[in-house]
């Protein structure tokens, strides 16, 4: 797609609307008066049929060729200073105005992504605070990204800190237990399960924290051979992740705080991707929708998958499970013309059980695996 299309944008959010997200956070670069790829922001600023929230987080990096590994070439290079400080803030007032501003108790709000990058951040803060003071936007939400800085944010001036998965943690590496394709390849490799659950667990500090959540991550794409892959990133486990994140884990903030942060909707050199695509289709959104939902309480019943395909041998396992006295859930698939005389063997054996038609394929292989995430909730 191309963001320089109004219609893609208006697409896009349509579609993060349809799935719970609540509002986009968009990376904003400014250096020193020039910005880059501000057209699709322009474009939203200006069409007022988007009616999705959003909020800028302000890349004050360099501008390097991160994307091949290259940190050291500097393409534009940052020049922080008082004076830049009030003209940024002055040329992202628009966004801070506008009606669709993301707002924490109403006042809209603002990111940083390194703000350890700043002479002297709680400078800045105040500047940016009084300007907006002075100019009619009111009061601001500063917050900034933990992805290099884990300090208190009260310490530098600004109102919250943005957890930043998968930075700032570091679960096992893997990469000794790989069978390399490239032996050249000299990256690391690290356990996306381990990211989860520990980031997951992690008590809220006493300072305002978003926390944050990701759908897995691989650098490979703009690192060739040294990038950093997490292996076994899942829906199903982003899914109970979010989930948790939102019902347990921010359980105890204050409603204004009750706030989660997404790396990312469209990082495709990072491999972090919410949007749909071949492979997997919507099953990350589907499950950003399910997250929002608390999970079912578990029967915790033993259940009982059966593929029945030969029916003459059915009568005999409908029997063992009767005569084991269990408090069972059964789950039959069989094609759909053999449906009905399993129903009737089900009840001539005084079971119940569910009865699903599919496909005699892959023997009770992908039988199972149709009816393989209903058996999980049970």
């Amino acid at each position: 797609y191309d963001l320089r299309n109004p219609q893609v944008m208006r697409d896009q959010a349509r579609l993060a609307a349809e799935y719970g997200i609540g509002a986009f956070c968009f990376y904003y670069y400014w250096f020193s008066g020039r910005t880059l790829m501000e057209d699709p922001l322009h474009q939203w600023l200006a069409d007022d049929s988007i009616d999705l929230p959003f909020c800028l987080c302000w890349a004050n990096e360099n501008w390097a060729r991160r994307w091949d590994g290259r940190d050291e070439d500097i393409l534009i290079g940052q020049q922080h200073s008082a004076e830049d400080d009030l003209a940024f803030i002055a040329h992202v007032a628009p966004y801070l105005r506008d009606r669709r501003a993301l707002k924490v108790e109403g006042r809209p709000m603002l990111l940083v992504y390194r703000p350890h990058l700043l002479p002297d951040a709680r400078a800045t803060a105040e500047r940016w605070r009084r300007w907006c003071r002075d100019n009619g936007v009111g009061e601001i939400h500063l917050a900034y990204v933990q992805g290099f800085e884990r300090p208190d944010p009260r310490d530098i001036g600004f109102d919250a800190g943005v957890e930043f998965p998968p930075n700032m943690s570091n679960p096992r590496s893997l990469s000794a237990q790989q069978w390399l394709l490239n032996p050249a390849f000299n990256g690391d490799v690290r356990d996306w399960r381990e990211l989860a659950a520990e980031i997951a667990a992690r008590p809220l500090p006493d300072y305002p924290l978003y926390p944050g959540v990701n759908p897995g991550w691989d650098n490979e794409a703009r690192r060739s051979g040294r990038g950093r892959v997490y292996l076994h990133a899942s829906p199903r486990g982003y899914r109970d992740w979010l989930r948790t994140t939102i019902h347990e884990r921010l359980a105890p903030a204050p409603a204004s705080q009750r706030m989660v942060f997404i790396n990312a909707w469209n990082e495709w050199a990072e491999g972090a991707v919410l949007e749909p695509d071949a492979r997997l289709g919507h099953a990350w959104l589907q499950a950003t929708r399910d997250a929002l939902v608390p999970a079912p309480a578990l029967l915790r019943k033993p259940a009982v998958h059966l593929h029945a395909w030969y029916l003459e041998t059915l009568p005999d396992v409908l029997s063992a499970l009767r005569e084991a006295a269990l408090d069972w859930t059964i789950v039959v698939t069989t094609p759909a013309h053999q449906a009905e005389p399993v129903r009737q063997a089900l009840v001539a054996h005084g079971l119940e059980g569910e009865v699903v038609a599919v496909d005699n394929h892959g023997r009770d292989i992908l039988p199972f695996l149709e009816v393989a995430e209903g058996l999980l909730q049970t």
